[in-house]
């Protein structure tokens, strides 16, 4: 079930950003992403784009936070890199992943002028690389044994410049 009407804010206080990330921080890992204190520290630096989704689909689940879904974002110059984006297990596969990264492009199109938004992603995350090719990302490099657990990464890039 795939439902696309979902609000995506975008947040401007890292108070905001720990209190609602925090409960989607508890369902990953450090190994697997980064520490939440990273996502904030991250967010306190200037030239960055941090957005939330808000699921219109009232769905019951132990996270009390109203956002679902999340993307981090860096911008320098002409380019903007996606350092993350996450949507919490009891809302994916509804569309919110596809919303944030939609509202993403743009923002940093339209708003910041970005002419490339850059990003990795594991070799082995297939459903995120097939949203971000959907989307006309392509795969510009590998990294090999980019992760801690050794696995690669594959660098994409999505050219805004028309």
């Amino acid at each position: 079930m795939t439902n696309t009407n979902h609000m995506i804010t975008l947040v401007a206080s890292p108070d905001e950003v720990k209190k609602h990330l925090k409960e989607l921080a508890t369902e990953w890992g450090p190994e697997e992403f980064w520490s939440l204190d990273s996502c904030v520290e991250t967010f306190r630096t200037q030239n960055n784009l941090l957005s939330a989704a808000v699921s219109d689909i009232a769905l019951h689940g132990s996270n009390p936070s109203p956002y679902h879904g999340w993307y981090l974002a860096t911008c320098q110059g002409n380019d903007c890199e996606l350092l993350f984006i996450y949507t919490a297990k009891n809302h994916r596969g509804l569309g919110l992943g596809q919303a944030l990264l939609q509202d993403l492009i743009a923002r940093a199109e339209k708003t910041l002028g970005i002419e490339s938004i850059f990003l990795e992603v594991r070799k082995s995350n297939q459903k995120a690389i097939v949203l971000y090719e959907r989307h006309g990302f392509m795969i510009i490099s590998k990294r090999p044994r980019y992760y801690s657990n050794g696995e690669d990464a594959l660098v994409y890039r999505l050219n805004l410049k028309k």
